[in-house]
């Protein structure tokens, strides 16, 4: 490929180089879109599944969901920072 880029002219290297810049660009974004779309889709199969699941157990979506209060298990949990479990 050297030996035929010695000969060509300036321009068409130039020109060369710059479709392969914008080819790569290009491919790059689509397959960014691709897997966006798929992830999207897959996000939906699974939320189905959950929705699907709770209501075979016969919960509600309030009593499994974290949205309703705040975060999960929050309610009578402490955080202490210097808690060592002794052996």
């Amino acid at each position: 490929m050297l030996r035929k880029s010695v000969v060509m002219p300036k321009t068409a290297m130039a020109l060369t180089i710059g479709a392969s810049i914008l080819g790569q660009v290009i491919g790059s974004r689509a397959e960014r879109h691709r897997l966006k779309a798929v992830a999207e889709r897959n996000s939906i199969a699974a939320e189905t599944a959950i929705v699907a699941a709770v209501a075979a157990t016969g919960y509600s979506t309030t009593q499994v969901s974290c949205s309703a209060g705040g975060q999960c298990g929050k309610e009578g949990m402490t955080w202490d920072p210097l808690y060592i479990k002794a052996a």
